[in-house]
């Protein structure tokens, strides 16, 4: 490629001419390729505004989710109702939730997926440290291993598994100091596969997620059915099993 003072650009390609097997000179051709340059150039520009302007709006985004995840933490632990305080830290974690995504989101160099593994993981940390106290030992374990979703299944995936964590942290351990939760992604045929186990209390015998009018339940069936358009599934497996189950879109691998 030849670049001259007037701001012309132009390809140069040679071909051997042979006598035989012997290369007897080149033949030279030159291309004016200006205004493709400049077009491609234009458009690597125009989308580097874009991720900046991007990146700013996930940013922006998470920042005024923080600020209300704060406000909800300072109002729930001035609170002295514990129906309240239950409330607001169910709030507060859901919001939590869609900040960290939007956290990883602005951090990462691909917009188009977030490492839901990773995620599962802050989660798992921020209920900790809320719900383990008093002498409470309750561990959380992830499988190795990263997982890829696009944003628009990473958002409703780590909403569903926060609803399913804190009602583990909350109820599964009852009369007990020390528990243990485990999960566990999966990435075949297309789909992912999520198993959540802990080896609490367990399931009530009458237990039916269809038919069960819990705010938490109602929300992880619509969420995986509607919005994953997958199935989940409950089972008393020494403690309760959760497995989840839905295809990744847009190709993601």
């Amino acid at each position: 490629m030849i670049e001259f003072y007037d701001g012309k650009i132009f390809e140069r390609y040679s071909k051997p001419q042979k006598l035989g097997d012997t290369v007897v000179g080149r033949v030279w051709s030159f291309r004016d390729i200006t205004d493709r340059k400049h077009a491609e150039e234009k458009r690597v520009s125009s989308l580097q505004e874009k991720e900046v302007l991007l990146r700013e709006i996930h940013h922006r985004v998470k920042n005024n989710l923080q600020l209300i995840s704060g406000l909800l933490d300072m109002t729930r632990m001035r609170s002295a109702d514990e129906a309240t305080t239950a409330i607001l830290t169910d709030m507060m974690l859901k919001i939590q939730t869609m900040a960290q995504i939007h956290t990883r989101l602005y951090e990462s160099k691909q917009f188009g997926k977030i490492s839901i593994t990773a995620q599962f993981r802050d989660q798992a940390l921020a209920l900790t440290n809320i719900f383990c106290s008093k002498g409470h030992d309750i561990t959380c374990e992830i499988a190795p291993g990263e997982i890829f979703l696009p944003v628009d299944q990473a958002m409703p995936c780590a909403l569903v598994v926060n609803e399913i964590l804190s009602n583990a942290y909350k109820h599964a351990f009852k009369g007990r100091k020390q528990g243990k939760i485990g999960i566990s992604t999966v990435q075949e045929d297309g789909r992912i596969r999520i198993n959540i186990h802990d080896n609490g209390v367990g399931l009530p015998d009458n237990f039916e997620l269809m038919s069960s009018k819990s705010l938490g339940l109602k929300l992880i069936r619509t969420l995986v059915q509607h919005q994953l358009k997958g199935t989940v599934r409950f089972e008393n497996r020494g403690g309760t099993e959760i497995d989840i189950d839905f295809p990744v879109i847009n190709g993601v691998k």
